[in-house]
């Protein structure tokens, strides 16, 4: 009875990782007119039905029972022992958020989230479940991301034909066409977009490199090949200098926890050079249709006309043909330090140039190498700003914050007009959900996520197994930094941190299983 009960929870908690995998991230109502609405009702849909079958589940065994208050402190004993670090944060966290909604002056805006795109009181108490209920009972399998990978296709399909100048779903609202390059695919704004496509490429990179390795068909190996490459081109469509960032983060990170294998690692080469390869021919299908095809930003523009893509083709051909030989050695540790030192001196520039020489002219890297009110599109400004706002609260927002959904209640209080009267682009949010975490949660919000982060991270390199979910939760920790709190691909962080969770515990139980067979 109990295995059937567990099974059942299982597939309840499958469902639903395919539905936000495949469904959600195509899901729209009346185009480009209701994006949030129209995802934001999808995922209380997911959950409600998700939470609705495992309490019906639950509350049929509770009845079957003889002894029903043994059985309750048998659950809730078991719940607690079987409670890891990570676990233990994200309930410190809601605990974080339910005293900040209850210092909040609006707790309307504050459950609502009305003024943060969704992202309220609500919307987190739904993550906080999603998270446990797949921590708890989902049980990694490919099938998910077999789904999750044809949706991409087609999302990155789509976002193709609309880069190139059609729109033949008429997702645009009738007479907004000025809005045209501030949306893509079927995420909406091109920023969410590109954060999505930011996890899903190295992903597919990931499964490519280790596919021998695993029981893999050839018609899933072709899959994870189409969705790499379509991944390369939604990237380049996206537009967007957080994306390249998070790509940047993944390829290094894939980088790393392939390096064990040789046969992984020489197609993490070869997959590199056809990567280069794919953004010149991207380049010249952009030359084709010149006449409609959307201005592309200055990254992507160097990306596409640089001839030092030829350069590092050869290289990773070159690479590639070593590492098949067996010649490198120390391998993994060369990955580190190069990943390292490229941190370090990307940090170090920042720091000098932003503290130490703030007259040396750096021309287009003024805005990525030099900290000012204008920075990253006047990001610099609004997060200055709203530091400042914190530094000068009292000792209640330092610890709790002003409550969830509140950001923009605070900019107003405080800066808005000024903001308004400076710049072109306004922010109603922090643009750093980092920062927005920091004012809505305050301290206590912040260190509850880290450690969540920081354990898990920790504990799934620890084991060894399904390294992939870390590096996603760092690069997802990477571009949430410079990026607007919402629903759309906000979900994918409790989703990620919770299939991390399961692949650890279903290690844990696969060791204890094992190790209870030899000693029997």
């Amino acid at each position: 009875m109990v295995q059937e009960e567990q099974g059942q929870k299982k597939k309840f908690a499958a469902l639903a990782v395919c539905l936000f995998v495949s469904v959600y991230p195509l899901f729209l109502l009346r185009g480009y007119l209701d994006v949030l609405e129209a995802k934001f009702l999808l995922l209380k849909g997911i959950m409600i039905f998700t939470v609705g079958g495992i309490f019906l589940v639950q509350i049929t065994d509770f009845f079957q029972q003889e002894n029903k208050k043994q059985f309750l402190i048998g659950k809730v004993t078991e719940f607690v022992r079987s409670m890891s670090l990570t676990d233990k944060a994200v309930l410190g966290m809601n605990a974080s958020f339910w005293i900040s909604f209850a210092l909040s002056s609006d707790k309307y805006k504050a459950w609502t989230g009305i003024e943060a795109s969704g992202s309220g009181m609500f919307y987190y108490q739904l993550m906080f479940l999603l998270y446990f209920i797949i921590s708890r009972y989902y049980v990694p399998a490919k099938r998910e991301i077999n789904w999750w990978f044809l949706s991409t296709i087609v999302l990155t399909t789509y976002a193709l034909i609309q880069f190139l100048g059609f729109d033949f779903l008429h997702l645009f609202p009738e007479g907004e066409q000025g809005i045209v390059t501030d949306f893509l695919s079927f995420l909406g704004n091109t920023g969410v977009y590109a954060f999505y496509i930011a996890l899903v490429l190295p992903s597919a990179m990931y499964f490519c490199c280790m596919a021998d390795n695993e029981n893999t068909s050839p018609k899933e190996k072709l899959l994870f090949y189409i969705t790499f490459y379509m991944c390369c081109l939604g990237i380049l469509c996206g537009n967007c200098d957080a994306a390249y960032l998070g790509f940047a983060t993944g390829y290094a990170g894939i980088a790393i926890v392939t390096a064990g294998n040789t046969q992984a690692t020489r197609r993490f080469w070869l997959l590199t050079a056809g990567m280069c390869c794919c953004v010149k021919l991207t380049g010249a299908l952009f030359v084709l249709f010149k006449s409609t095809v959307r201005n592309v930003s200055w990254i992507t523009s160097i990306l596409l006309e640089t001839p030092l893509l030829w350069f590092v083709m050869v290289v990773s051909l070159a690479l590639a043909g070593l590492l098949g030989t067996g010649k490198i050695r120390k391998y993994r540790g060369f990955c580190i330090a190069v990943a390292g030192l490229s941190v370090f001196a990307l940090a170090g520039s920042f720091f000098w140039f932003s503290v130490v020489d703030r007259i040396t002219p750096l021309g287009r890297l003024e805005n990525y190498l030099r900290f000012s009110d204008s920075w990253g599109t006047e990001r610099g400004y609004i997060f200055s700003r709203l530091l400042h706002v914190f530094k000068e609260s009292n000792i209640l927002h330092k610890v709790f914050g002003w409550g969830s959904g509140m950001t923009f209640s605070v900019i107003q209080a405080n800066f808005w007009e000024e903001m308004c009267e400076r710049f072109v682009y306004v922010y109603d949010d922090a643009h750093s959900q980092w920062i927005t975490l920091l004012m809505t949660t305050g301290i206590s919000g912040c260190i509850w996520m880290v450690t969540a982060l920081a354990s898990e991270i920790v504990r799934v390199f620890k084991k060894g197994r399904e390294s992939l979910w870390a590096v996603l939760l760092i690069v997802y920790l990477v571009v949430s930094s410079v990026s607007i709190t919402q629903p759309v691909t906000g979900p994918y962080l409790w989703l990620g941190l919770g299939v991390a969770e399961a692949s650890v515990k279903c290690y844990n139980q696969c060791h204890k299983s094992c190790k209870e067979e030899r000693e029997t």
